[in-house]
C-alpha cells in the first residue's frame, strides 16, 4: 500500500547538490592529506580552515530543512503567519 508523502517535493538541484558535496570532498581531502603526509598544514592554518567550510556552508543553505527555522512550520520570522483580524461584535 502506498503511504502518502505529507512533506513538499524537494527544489534542490541534484546537479548542483552533487557538485557541492564533491567539492566539499576535495577540500576535506587538500586539507587532510599534506596534514597526514608531513605533519603540517600546506595551506596555512586560515585557509586550511575556510577551504573545507565555504562549500559546506553553501550545501547548509541548500539544504535549510536541516537549519531550526528553514520552513516547515519551525520557529523564525519567515515561518510566522499573520495574526487574522477579530472577529466582529
Amino acid at each position: 500500500m502506498p503511504r502518502l508523502r505529507t512533506e513538499a517535493p524537494s527544489t534542490v538541484a541534484p546537479v548542483f547538490s552533487r557538485a557541492l558535496w564533491q567539492a566539499l570532498a576535495l577540500a576535506l581531502l587538500l586539507v587532510a592529506l599534506p596534514l597526514l603526509s608531513f605533519g603540517q598544514p600546506l595551506l596555512g592554518p586560515a585557509a586550511s580552515f575556510w577551504l573545507p567550510a565555504l562549500p559546506a556552508l553553501a550545501l547548509l543553505t541548500l539544504h535549510r530543512r536541516f537549519l531550526g527555522g528553514g520552513g516547515g512550520g519551525g520557529g523564525g520570522a519567515r515561518g510566522a503567519q499573520p495574526t487574522p483580524p477579530p472577529p466582529p461584535p
